[in-house]
């Protein structure tokens, strides 16, 4: 286990980065924690770094869903957060990203029996005293 404190948009970025830098196609990112606690955030820097381009515009995608990423959808991030029925994990074709693009999903406690099999990096986000906290599981 690794614990991040996130003082700053700079802290979660450089942290962010790092994860990027590391990361490979098939690796899927469960990204747990409360509204506003910065998972959103953590993608958009983790996006941008991996692709090297900070102006990358990568926006929340709470309503379409899935948002891809890259000339090749190496990146596919998943926000589950408007998903009220498990059942409806099955049409959004997530099998169709393992092992040639990288997964961050929010919300992933709604994959329920459609939870995807490979690398995966538990990330549980938190606020505690005001502070953003990321602990890697």
């Amino acid at each position: 286990m690794r614990k991040f404190p996130l003082f700053s948009l700079e802290e979660t970025q450089k942290i962010a980065k790092e994860f990027a830098e590391k990361a490979t196609l098939g690796d899927i990112f469960l990204l747990f924690g409360d509204l506003g606690s910065g998972k959103t955030t953590f993608s958009r820097f983790f996006i941008q770094s991996f692709f090297g381009d900070h102006t990358l515009n990568v926006t929340s995608p709470t309503f379409p869903i899935i948002q891809t990423y890259g000339p090749h959808n190496e990146i596919w991030h998943i926000d589950l957060y408007r998903i009220d029925d498990e059942s409806e994990i099955y049409n959004l074709g997530l099998e169709e990203a393992q092992n040639k693009s990288i997964m961050i999903i929010e919300w992933p406690e709604k994959l329920g029996n459609y939870r995807p099999h490979g690398n995966i990096i538990h990330l549980n986000f938190s606020i505690i005293d005001s502070t953003r906290i990321l602990i890697q599981v």
